[in-house]
């Protein structure tokens, strides 16, 4: 392997483990910041969609996301109740 070629791979997965110790830090803060609220994290997250992308169907935001279209209707019922 080149020298450059194994910088530029060693500068990425210094980055991606960056970025996965920002992902992880930023969950702890949003939990801990909402721990008192019965507003879930699944919840924040589809308020959020709809938000940023408007008017959605539940198939809709279920395609956008790794998650089924059975999670997101509960999720939706719950912030209906």
């Amino acid at each position: 392997m080149k020298k450059a070629s194994k910088s530029k791979l060693e500068a990425l997965g210094a980055l991606t483990n960056e970025t996965i110790a920002l992902s992880h830090r930023l969950r702890a803060v949003a939990e801990e910041v909402h721990q008192d609220g019965t507003v879930t994290a699944g919840m924040r997250g589809v308020m959020n969609s709809l938000e940023q992308r408007g008017p959605q169907t539940v198939p809709q935001m279920a395609r956008a996301r790794p998650v089924s279209r059975q999670h997101i209707q509960t999720i939706v019922n719950g912030l209906r109740a």
